[in-house]
């Protein structure tokens, strides 16, 4: 004969798994306003220093930062509340959780590299290495960076050529354009000239060119003479530095060798013939 149903034990248990629930859902949305609201607060007090400061790729690369990093706290917080959930209403979640591993194994395998460029790009990312516009050396690679993202880093070189690199296989980068940058000219000047009259030449020349209007602000330290790098045989070479802010070397470069040129000629230090050397 069959046993009368306990519709009060019923009951209490399937009450008991409502509160359960109810208690798993309101904890779950408090850790996600909590999560909403200082996790970005922190992560913005880490990764931007002077907000008052910071510049758009700045901005930029933290607000890439702070969607990652809410995206996967987020993915983690509601697979936690549904186990727990699913283990309140019986259901058997030990071989479910080792189901998901195996499958979440076979998966980590094929896509190891897919993690580690992402991962890779978290860091370069979070420790501001290099942002778009920058002029960066990876490898045997040089060009300027045209755009970062969590899996890769796309360079532009001189020749026009795009080249997409994993963040994960980027084991060291430098950066040519971080805060200043230096633009060097190496002119050849022969023994006959009166190199007291060259320097004052070429220091007026950096001079002008800082009071440019158009110029002027993309320099630190104006052009000069800096020093005489080496005695060659038929004539000496000399060093013209400035320090100029980012991403503007080149066309202060190329400025820069126009007047240069322009001044040496009318004050008869270089003349007609082979044209010293430059470089830089």
């Amino acid at each position: 004969m069959l046993a009368a149903f306990d519709w009060e034990t019923a009951l209490l248990s399937a009450g008991e798994r409502v509160l359960y629930l109810l208690a798993i859902g309101a904890l779950a949305w408090a850790s996600y306003v909590l999560l909403r609201r200082l996790l970005p607060r922190m992560l913005r007090a880490a990764l931007v220093r002077e907000p008052q400061r910071a510049d758009a790729d700045t901005l930029q690369r933290y607000e890439t930062v702070i969607s990652v990093v809410l995206a996967t706290a987020e993915t983690l917080l509601v697979g936690t509340a549904i186990l727990m959930a699913l283990q309140a209403m019986g259901f058997p979640i030990i071989p479910m959780v080792a189901g998901l591993s195996v499958a979440g194994i076979a998966l980590g395998l094929g896509t190891q590299n897919l993690v580690r460029d992402v991962v890779s790009g978290l860091f370069i990312l979070a420790e501001d290495q290099y942002r778009k516009g920058d002029t960066v050396q990876i490898g045997a690679l040089r060009g300027t960076v045209e755009d970062v993202t969590l899996r890769r880093t796309v360079l532009r070189d001189a020749d026009g050529t795009v080249h997409s690199i994993p963040n994960g296989q980027i084991a060291i980068s430098s950066n040519f354009t971080r805060e200043w940058a230096r633009v060097t000219l190496d002119l050849r000047l022969r023994y006959s000239v009166d190199l007291a009259r060259a320097q004052a030449v070429i220091n007026g020349v950096g001079q002008e060119l800082a009071a440019d209007p158009d110029l002027g602000p993309a320099l630190i330290e104006a052009p000069r003479w800096e020093q005489i790098v080496t005695l060659e045989e038929s004539s000496l070479l000399v060093r013209i530095a400035a320090v100029v802010r980012p991403r503007r070397q080149a066309e202060v470069a190329g400025e820069l060798r126009r007047r240069l040129l322009d001044a040496l000629l009318t004050e008869g230090i270089i003349g007609p013939g082979p044209a010293p050397g430059t470089a830089g």
